[in-house]
C-alpha cells in the first residue's frame, strides 16, 4: 500500500481548482482510498468525488450534519457527539447558554444541538451566539455582556435613589432608545456613621438572568490551544467574576495537556470531554512507543500524550489496514486485474479511476470498481469484540465512551 499527499493548504480562491487538479491526477494513479484531515472548506470538494466516482473517504473529521445519499463513501473517526453536550447541560440544569464557536464545525454542532432539542421536552435558551478567532474576542464579548448587566446596578449607586425604589415597578436607565428596563424584585439600604449603602435584586429585559452577578453557562466550541487562552485571560481580567461562570468545551479540549502548574485552570468552573482514555491498555501500549519516537520525524511524538486529531488519525489507518487485511485474506485476487481483460487500462491491478468525461462531458462517470466493497469493510471495523460489529453508522464513527 503507497500513500501519497494532496496538501490542501491553499488559499481559498485558488483551493477548488488545486484540489480537483490533485485529486483527479491520484485517480489517474490508481488509488484506493482517500484519507487526511481536511479543512471545512476543502471538505465539500473532497466529499463529491468521494461519492460521484465511489472512493471511499477516511478523514478524522467531517460536518455533522450533512446530506447523505444511500451509500455514502465518506467515513468519519469521530464519533457526533452533541448528545454528549445536551446531556451535560441538562445533568448541570441550564436554561440558558452563551455559545462561542471558532469554525463552521460549531455552528454545525449548535444546529444538531437545536435539531436534537426537537425530539426531547427539554428547552434551552441560547442567549449570545458569536464566531471568535481569538482570545481578545472572546473576552470582549463576556466583558460587554457583564457590563450590560451591571448598568443598573450603576444607576443605583446613589442610595438616595435606592430608598425610594418600589417594588414591582419597571424602571429605564440609559433613555429610550438604548436603554436597559429592568424591575425591582427587592431592595434593601443602611445608614452607616459614614456612608449609606444598599443592595437591589432586579430583573431586566436586556442581559442574562437579570442579575448582576448571576451565573453565566459559556459553551465554548474551539481548538484546546484557543480554550487554554481564553481561560486564562479571563482570570487575569480583574474586571470579570470567576465564581459565576462556567465553561463547557464542546469540541475535544480535553484531549491536549493542561498543565497543572497553571493556577489560572483552577479558578473557574470547566468541564470538558476527551475520547482517548489512558487507562486503556491500548491505549497505555501506544503512548509507550509514542513517547520513544522522534519528534522531528514525528510531529507530536516524544511525549506522553496525543492530541485528539492525531489520535484519531491514527485510528483511521488502523482501521484502513484492518479492512484491507480482512478483504485480501478473503479474496486475495480482489485487486488484481482480471485474466480477460489482462493489464490493459489498469493501475496497482484494478481499472484507474478517470475525472474526464469526454470533450462535451456528456459521457457516463465510470465509479471506481470495488469503492463500495471497500467502503463496507472499513465501516465493518473488526479490531475489537463483537467480530463483524457495524462501527460506523451513517458514516460516523458510533458506540464510543466518552469521558467527561
Amino acid at each position: 500500500m503507497s500513500i501519497h499527499w494532496v496538501p490542501t493548504g491553499v488559499s481559498r480562491m485558488n483551493a477548488k481548482w488545486y484540489i480537483s487538479y490533485e485529486v483527479c491526477n491520484h485517480f489517474s494513479r490508481g488509488v484506493h482510498v482517500m484519507m487526511g484531515a481536511v479543512s471545512p472548506d476543502s471538505f465539500d470538494t473532497f466529499h463529491s468525488y468521494s461519492n460521484t466516482f465511489q472512493m471511499p473517504f477516511l478523514t478524522p473529521w467531517f460536518p455533522e450534519k450533512m446530506v447523505s445519499s444511500a451509500m455514502d463513501y465518506a467515513t468519519s473517526m469521530r464519533p457526533e457527539f452533541h448528545r454528549a453536550v445536551i446531556d451535560t447541560i441538562s445533568y448541570y440544569g441550564w436554561k440558558n447558554i452563551i455559545y462561542l464557536y471558532h469554525s463552521h464545525e460549531g455552528l454545525l454542532r449548535l444546529q444538531s444541538i437545536f435539531q436534537e432539542l426537537l425530539f426531547t421536552n427539554e428547552s434551552l435558551r441560547v442567549d449570545v451566539v458569536k464566531q471568535i478567532s481569538n482570545a481578545t474576542e472572546a473576552l470582549h464579548i463576556l466583558r460587554g455582556i457583564e457590563n450590560t448587566n451591571r448598568l443598573p446596578s450603576e444607576a443605583l449607586a446613589k442610595t438616595s435613589t435606592l430608598k425610594i425604589l418600589e417594588i414591582g415597578r419597571m424602571y429605564l436607565y440609559g433613555g429610550k432608545e438604548c436603554g436597559v428596563s429592568w424591575k425591582v424584585l427587592r431592595s434593601s439600604w443602611s445608614d452607616d456613621n459614614d456612608y449609606d449603602y444598599g443592595y437591589v435584586e432586579w430583573e431586566g429585559r436586556v442581559g442574562l438572568g437579570g442579575r448582576e452577578w448571576a451565573p453565566k453557562h459559556v459553551v465554548l466550541d474551539c481548538p484546546a490551544a484557543l480554550a487554554h487562552d481564553v481561560i486564562i485571560k479571563h482570570v487575569q481580567d480583574v474586571h470579570m467574576g470567576r465564581r459565576t461562570y462556567h465553561y463547557l468545551l464542546s469540541g475535544l479540549a480535553m484531549d491536549e495537556p493542561w498543565e497543572s502548574s497553571i493556577v489560572e485552570y483552577g479558578a473557574v468552573n470547566v468541564t470538558g470531554f476527551r475520547i482517548v482514555n489512558p487507562t486503556r491498555r491500548y491505549v497505555r501500549d501506544f503512548l509507550k512507543k509514542w513517547t520513544l519516537l522522534d519528534a522531528d520525524s514525528f510531529p507530536g511524538a516524544g511525549r506522553n500524550y496525543i492530541s485528539a486529531n492525531a489520535a484519531l488519525m491514527f485510528d483511521a489507518m488502523s482501521v484502513l489496514v484492518d479492512a484491507f487485511g480482512r478483504m485480501l485474506r478473503k479474496k486475495p485476487d480482489l485487486l488484481r486485474p482480471s485474466s480477460n481483460n489482462g493489464n490493459a487500462g489498469r493501475v496497482n491491478g484494478t481499472r484507474e479511476v478517470h475525472c474526464g468525461t469526454g470533450p462535451d462531458f456528456k459521457e457516463p462517470v465510470i465509479p471506481f470498481e470495488v469503492g463500495e466493497k471497500i467502503a463496507k469493510h472499513i465501516r465493518k471495523d473488526q479490531r475489537f469484540p463483537p467480530p463483524g460489529h457495524p462501527y460506523f453508522k451513517r458514516g460516523f464513527l458510533k458506540e464510543i465512551t466518552v469521558n467527561t
